[in-house]
């Protein structure tokens, strides 16, 4: 399955690259143009993708190697302890699912309740999936998230947020 997926994001990368060809204008000399981030974000999707899609084939070769079944458990960073039994009582696909319907609900209610207030109850409701439960870490993170995003957006690509 996780070569399927990454085959679909291996062209969903080539035609986002393709595809951002058409911002190309006539720029100034030295000026990167408005092509630069889509490309460059195309870039990074595919070398991610490419290097994903390694680890799985070297992963399902040592799999074979090995006669006895392994067993499976979830792969998640070590800095997450909390997280890996809320995955483990979830199970995987549920806290997916979870995920997926909170960023539709995030989207839907960003018009509504604006770009700071939707965006601090997005980042804390995905720490607390991701098992972090002190309050100040929720707070600063909720916080940082929309300074950082808000820097980077506003002021340094000049892109308003809604």
């Amino acid at each position: 399955m996780n070569k399927v997926v990454d085959g679909l994001l291996l062209c969903l990368g080539a035609y986002f690259f393709w595809n951002s060809n058409a911002f190309d204008i006539n720029n100034v000399t030295g000026d990167v143009g408005p092509a630069f981030f889509p490309k460059l974000m195309a870039v990074c999707l595919l070398i991610l993708v490419v290097s994903d899609l390694y680890l799985n084939i070297r992963k399902d070769r040592k799999m074979r190697k090995v006669e006895k079944p392994q067993n499976k458990d979830i792969n998640l960073p070590s800095f997450l302890p909390k997280a890996k039994k809320v995955y483990a009582s979830l199970g995987i696909p549920n806290v997916t699912l979870i995920m997926i319907a909170l960023t539709i609900v995030y989207l839907l209610l960003l018009p509504l309740m604006g770009f700071a207030i939707s965006t601090v109850i997005y980042t804390i409701a995905m720490m607390l999936i991701y098992g972090v439960h002190s309050k100040k870490v929720l707070f600063w993170g909720g916080f940082f998230s929309i300074i950082v995003i808000y820097l980077i957006f506003s002021k340094l690509l000049l892109v308003p947020l809604p």
